[in-house]
């Protein structure tokens, strides 16, 4: 009975220890999921909405409807993307010092606006309609990171750094 007891103590240390240590891959996996839900939402929304079925005159097609379904449909591939990305970007923040929520949060702005930039000019550059399309395809995709990445951001800190913050 004593040996019982002294292993159920050494248990409880054990586990209050685990808990208090940082984990950096288990928040990568919350914050993957936490960073989808957004694009998710909006999602099963579109499809949610959507009339009739009946394309109005003022429509070229369901475009929507499709994207949406794209979305739902490649949420599992963006979701093995997105854990190493998390992982990645969350320790180099660590790395760098910003280990309160606030620098944590502007470093996770920073690289949302750099993404956004290369991903919107990258994938604007074979449009060829000009200037505006550029801008405003790489004002889509900063949108789109900031959206998904500051929850994502947040949900990592407290998991994986809020215990070394004080």
């Amino acid at each position: 009975m004593v040996s019982l007891s002294i292993t159920a103590r050494r248990i409880s240390a054990n586990l209050m220890r685990l808990l208090s240590m940082p984990h950096p891959v288990l928040a990568s996996f919350a914050a993957g999921a936490v960073a989808l839900l957004p694009v998710l939402v909006i999602a099963v929304l579109e499809i949610s909405t959507y009339s009739s079925g009946v394309i109005e005159p003022s429509q070229t097609d369901d475009a929507g409807y499709r994207g949406a379904g794209l979305a739902l449909a490649a949420a599992p591939f963006l979701y093995i993307a997105s854990v190493p990305v998390c992982y990645v970007v969350g320790s180099l923040l660590a790395s760098l010092g910003l280990r309160r929520l606030f620098g944590f949060l502007a470093g996770t702005v920073g690289v949302a606006l750099f993404l956004g930039l290369i991903v919107g000019l990258i994938l604007s550059a074979p449009s060829g309609f000009g200037l505006g399309d550029v801008v405003l395809s790489v004002a889509v995709y900063v949108t789109l990171l900031l959206v998904t990445t500051l929850p994502a951001a947040v949900c990592w800190w407290f998991i994986a750094l809020r215990p070394y913050s004080r």
